[in-house]
């Protein structure tokens, strides 16, 4: 069985997010997201709080048969990936397991934590755009997706701070309405 998990912010969760999680859907026999807590190279801009990010998760997934895995939010660990990956052999069966990462992750792969053991136990799947660098080409066990989504979460953040109406192509517009009604990032 091929299981693949997709971690992350999610903050917010976004159109990239949800082409990435529609491309992966089809290719896996279980697609885990895994929101974190806080990410430990962003421990200086925490996310809006975890039960709107969830919420905006279960919108963007809708009725795919997507399992949402709140390890990290519920870990009193730092969440790296390292822990993660040790949850997940400890408590799912898989006879592959997959990440799936963007090109930002990819930039900074080899500085992970304990990033030996991580690629020991996954084949990567990573969302490239046409600008990456070949400076990770060595790793062996990485397969690219070619992908040009051009916005970022933090982008997004600052867009709807100063007021900018998103288009259908940066966001769901359903999770926008869900951050209009909450009045999220402002």
């Amino acid at each position: 069985m091929k299981l693949a998990f997709f971690g992350g912010t999610f903050n917010p969760p976004h159109k990239g997010h949800e082409m990435m999680i529609d491309y992966c859907y089809d290719l896996f026999d279980q697609l885990l997201i895994i929101p974190n807590r806080v990410s430990p190279e962003k421990l200086s801009n925490p996310p809006i709080s975890e039960f709107h990010r969830l919420n905006m998760l279960n919108i963007l997934i809708g009725e795919k048969d997507i399992k949402i895995d709140v390890f990290e939010l519920e870990s009193n660990k730092d969440n790296y990936t390292y822990h993660t990956l040790k949850y997940l052999i400890k408590s799912y069966t898989f006879s592959d397991l997959y990440m799936i990462i963007g090109e930002d992750q990819l930039s900074n792969l080899l500085n992970w934590y304990k990033i030996d053991f991580i690629l020991k136990h996954v084949k990567i799947l990573c969302f490239k755009r046409e600008s990456l660098s070949k400076k990770n080409h060595k790793l062996q066990n990485i397969q690219y997706v070619p992908f040009n989504y051009l916005f970022s979460s933090s982008r997004i953040r600052k867009m709807i701070g100063n007021n900018i109406q998103l288009k259908k192509e940066t966001i769901n517009q359903e999770v926008y309405k869900y951050i209009e009604d909450n009045n999220l990032y402002k």
